[in-house]
């Protein structure tokens, strides 16, 4: 914007903002205590839904690989290997 209302200044405006680095480490921290007040039952059923989506992650991802199955890759792009 300062630049559309003067473009002949050739000057940077620097922005700060305050306290970046405290941000991220007591976000951190808020993550860590809502995490641990839940329950059991909360966090096995949080590592079913990781370990299925690991899964679906990997068996899709290999079916679809790039350097698995190349010549299809090339056939749907058009591009001729050396």
């Amino acid at each position: 914007m300062f630049r559309k209302i003067h473009p002949t200044w050739n000057t940077r405006v620097l922005m700060v903002a305050v306290l970046a680095a405290r941000l991220p480490i007591e976000s951190g921290i808020c993550c860590v205590l809502l995490m641990s007040n839940l329950t059991v039952e909360a966090w096995l059923r949080f590592l079913v839904w990781l370990v299925l989506g690991l899964i679906i992650y990997v068996v899709y991802s290999r079916s679809r690989a790039r350097m698995a199955y190349p010549a299809r890759f090339d056939a749907l792009v058009g591009e001729e290997r050396d």
